[in-house]
């Protein structure tokens, strides 16, 4: 006698396939957008001539330095004083030891230098709720390849899906060393790895994570009505997004979707998703 698999009971009428993980089924919705990531990384000679990586030198000590002919760090590794932490800052630009330079003071944006766009992943959800007790619904990334960009959306059909959807999203971000997001260092990760602990899921991804808010609040602070990635997004990039939902109505209209199942309630949420991860590839090449 032979076993047919069951019919998923969760609506599956999405341009994107069913994913199975060893916690059970989501949904993945994957499409390309015609456009190239215009972000490229800088050069990392200006790192070898900041002086003031080595500990002990400020703006002053700097002038001093250059002025008596030390411009680069190399040519401190003979001095007197600042010659062993000369030697090893070179050696942590060498080893591309991030947490090390990042206590030095270098720049987390800076820190792209070390990098390639296909190392990049920006990363976008949708909760249920603004406290990372109520579950999450929707993982948005957005990959760089070549003359393209690769959109891959990880969707919760049900409440139950959350924790397959979780490991399914984990997968995927181990792929890139490096995330961006826009206010995901307060919101976005430690949201999602609250919902993996109550999933008693022990899974980890050590990421260089840029969030793009911060700059963004330093550089255009005076110059915007405020820093929303939709304003951002308008403002700046020139970006229509029409009929967009307003993202207070997100949890209810998925609360509706997982009662009725009907996708027109969720497609405006996957397009909105979609746009804010489009503004985040977008606005990287002014900030970073």
């Amino acid at each position: 006698m032979t076993s047919t698999a069951m019919p998923s009971p969760f609506c599956c009428d999405f341009d994107g396939q069913e994913r199975t993980t060893a916690s059970g089924t989501c949904f993945a919705v994957e499409r390309i957008i015609k456009e190239p990531l215009q972000w490229k990384p800088a050069a990392l000679d200006w790192l070898d001539s900041d002086l003031e990586l080595v500990y002990g030198i400020g703006p002053q000590t700097s002038a001093k330095l250059r002025a008596a002919g030390y411009t680069r760090l190399d040519q401190l590794l003979d001095h007197p004083r600042f010659g062993p932490d000369a030697a090893r800052t070179l050696e942590e630009i060498r080893e591309r030891n991030i947490l090390a330079l990042l206590n030095r003071g270098v720049r987390d944006a800076d820190l792209l230098s070390f990098y390639k766009q296909q190392h990049l992943v920006f990363m976008d959800i949708e909760t249920t709720s603004l406290y990372n007790t109520q579950p999450l619904f929707l993982i948005g990334m957005l990959f760089a390849e070549d003359d393209h960009l690769v959109l891959k959306q990880f969707f919760a059909r049900h409440y139950c899906e959350e924790k397959a959807l979780i490991e399914q999203a984990y997968q995927e971000l181990a792929s890139v060393p490096v995330m961006v997001t826009y206010n995901g260092r307060s919101f976005d990760a430690p949201y999602l790895n609250a919902r993996a602990a109550a999933h008693r899921l022990e899974i980890r991804v050590h990421h260089i994570h840029l969030d793009l808010l911060p700059h963004t609040r330093r550089k255009y602070r005076s110059s915007l009505p405020n820093c929303r990635l939709h304003t951002v997004g308008e403002t700046l990039l020139g970006m229509d997004r029409g009929d967009d939902i307003p993202g207070n109505l997100i949890p209810s209209m998925y609360h509706d979707f997982v009662q009725t199942q009907n996708p027109d309630l969720i497609r405006s949420v996957l397009e909105h998703n979609a746009m804010d991860l489009i503004s985040l590839a977008r606005i990287l090449p002014d900030l970073a």
